[in-house]
């Protein structure tokens, strides 16, 4: 499966082709029964089965394509890890669990045999984020055999919950585009690509989701509260370890957010539009606090000075040739002013949303890149123009999840189009932001519709 340089050789052989078609099968059956269960009180189950075997069906073309187009890449040797861990697991208990507690040291070196573990450790030795995705793939792996493709469809089957309960709170929110929903979450190609693979941007994408929808009903639904703390820590575990920038811009507008939402209830407009500054005031606090409070655990991220070196140092070890190709943008450097970073805040937010441009394409990947940002550019372009710029502004303030929405959408693209700097890593970067965004133009639109509903009524009610 590996040979001696370390290349990953595929062996999907005739037995782990049965084995899929029948997890598919039983998958089938249980999302069948979840959904006959459901769909008289909830019309919207209708989507479930879709929804799920799309996400599963993104994470084996996303497995194969690595296999067969790249060869040997980061899913190979997360598989190839969480395999030596399997292992590792069943034959030496002890040494796995030292592993897990005390650290992955030189020493740990001679816990592995053969010559597939001896990767598995040499590349989770160097990354300690990696070693967290192989650690958490772990009991998918186990339930499919330490077979690659069953890995993969049972790790989607776990984060399609998470993605799940992120509609369902949305769907609560606004009943009439489940199918707008629908897209929004589990249609976006990008994120049906790279979101599917045994990748840290698969896990922080689904974390992402699931942690909105637990500090929802922690906060404002205040049900199941014990569940939801359990899996928002849980999520919050996934997010510092793996990508902190993602749960650093996340935490201070899901606070805002739930505050805006308390001051939306006041039926005063004058307390109303003096209570919100101070909600969101509060909601900033009390993130900052956070933060610092997990400061010990974010790495290069617990400092304004240590986030702004690391995304320089990011930049331009992006945009080496030598490295990563010619498929990079560069936006210029910047230094830690203020000045400097707001200067870059434009250009930065664009190329987080909607690059690579069709003009910047070079393969084939990125030109499918290049479609859905030119298609997702328009769309942002049309509904803009058809609601009105000053009455979108309006809307947003209006809806406590756009707030959140665009306040996420915004800093995660400036701060993934500040760092990224090749295109390859931008595409997969940037997908926990999407289906914020383009459910919010879905919202924004439903908005403009329902406004002129209203305004049909009332010129009709005034004619009587």
């Amino acid at each position: 499966m590996v040979d001696a340089n370390g290349n990953f050789i595929p062996d999907f052989g005739v037995i782990e082709i049965c084995l899929v078609f029948i997890y598919l099968f039983i998958i089938f059956l249980i999302s069948s029964y979840i959904k006959n269960k459901n769909i008289d009180q909830y019309p919207f189950y209708k989507f479930l089965r879709p929804a799920l075997f799309v996400k599963i069906l993104g994470g084996i073309i996303f497995t194969l394509f690595y296999t067969y187009y790249y060869g040997s890449s980061d899913t190979h040797y997360y598989y190839l890890g969480t395999r030596g861990l399997n292992h590792l697991l069943l034959t030496n208990p002890s040494a796995f669990f030292s592993i897990l507690f005390n650290g992955r040291g030189l020493e740990t070196f001679s816990y592995f045999s053969d010559s597939s573990d001896f990767w598995a450790w040499s590349y989770m030795y160097i990354r300690t984020n990696s070693f967290i995705v192989q650690a958490l793939t772990m009991p998918f792996a186990l339930l499919g055999f330490n077979k690659f493709l069953l890995t993969v469809i049972l790790l989607n089957c776990f984060c399609f919950i998470g993605h799940w309960k992120f509609f369902t709170m949305c769907q609560s929110l606004y009943p009439k585009i489940p199918k707008q929903l629908i897209i929004s979450i589990f249609f976006i190609p990008s994120v049906i690509f790279w979101g599917s693979g045994i990748m840290k941007d698969t896990y922080t994408l689904t974390s992402t989701l699931w942690f909105t929808y637990n500090f929802y009903m922690i906060f404002v639904k205040k049900k199941n509260i014990i569940a939801n703390i359990f899996m928002i820590c849980f999520n919050i575990f996934c997010l510092v370890e793996i990508k902190p920038y993602i749960f650093i811009v996340l935490l201070p507008g899901a606070f805002i957010w739930i505050f805006y939402n308390y001051s939306h209830t006041i039926k005063n407009k004058i307390v109303r539009f003096l209570f919100t500054p101070f909600t969101s005031l509060i909601g900033l606090m009390i993130s900052v606090l956070l933060l610092n409070y997990f400061n010990k655990n974010l790495g290069d991220y617990f400092s304004m000075d240590q986030i702004i070196t690391k995304a320089q140092v990011t930049q331009q070890d992006l945009i080496r040739e030598e490295a990563y190709g010619k498929h990079y943008y560069n936006i210029g450097t910047f230094d830690n002013s203020y000045s400097s970073l707001l200067k870059k805040a434009p250009i930065s937010i664009v190329s987080g949303l909607f690059r690579p441009f069709i003009w910047e394409v070079q393969n084939v990947v990125m030109f499918i890149s290049g479609i859905e940002t030119l298609i997702l550019f328009l769309v942002s372009l049309y509904i803009i123009i058809k609601v009105g710029f000053f009455r979108t502004i309006k809307f947003i303030f209006k809806e406590p999840l756009l707030i959140f929405s665009f306040l996420f959408v915004i800093s995660f693209s400036y701060s993934v189009g500040l760092s990224s700097a090749n295109f390859g890593a931008l595409v997969r970067y940037r997908i926990p932001q999407l289906p914020f965004f383009v459910m919010g133009l879905f919202i924004l639109h439903e908005k403009l519709k329902e406004l002129k509903i209203e305004k049909e009524e009332n010129n009709l009610s005034l004619k009587d």
